[in-house]
Formats: structure tokens, sequence, C-alpha cells
């Protein structure tokens, strides 16, 4: 999450009512894309919305993996498995774009 937002879980605007964690989930319901570091985006590319997809998928699968509760997390063969699929629906999506 800190990766894809170029944000600390420290970071000032984070306080007691709002976390990096609820920072990204919030942002699903709006607009990722104001949330995620502008060098990973890059709007003039030709592979933007599949960039796009890919990272709305990473930032579910990340908090899924930061659930409250240890039982609530995936755990990392299924995370690994996710990340695999992600990769080669980005790679399809990319070269059909």
């Amino acid at each position: 999450m800190e990766m894809l937002t170029r944000k600390k879980p420290t970071d000032e605007m984070f306080t007691s009512e709002m976390s990096l964690k609820d920072f990204l989930k919030e942002s699903l319901f709006h607009s990722v894309t104001k949330v995620i570091d502008a060098t990973i985006l890059q709007e003039g590319e030709v592979h933007y919305t599949a960039k796009i997809n890919c990272i709305t998928s990473v930032i579910e699968l990340a908090l899924d993996c930061s659930a409250e509760s240890p039982s609530g997390r995936t755990n990392m063969v299924d995370v690994v498995a996710e990340l695999k699929k992600i990769k080669t629906r980005y790679l399809k999506d990319a070269r059909t774009r």
C-alpha cells in the first residue's frame, strides 16, 4: 500500500480516524487515480486502463491481507496465486489495447 501511494502509515494526514488502509479502501469507491503515486500512472500511456485495473486488483488484495483479524486475512499461498492471476490479466489487457 505504501509503494502504491508513496505514503507511510505515519503520514500526518492519517489520524486516529483515518489510516492508510481506510484511505485506500475509500479510494476504491471514489477514484483510485487520486491516491496512487503519479509516477506509476501516466495518462498518456497506451496501457493506462490496464494499469488502473491491475492496481485496483492489487489494492483489493492488499486490503484483504491487512484485515484486522488474522483469520480474516488471505493466506500467502492464495496471495501468490492471485498475484499471478493479476499479472496474467494485466499482460493480456496490455497486449489487446
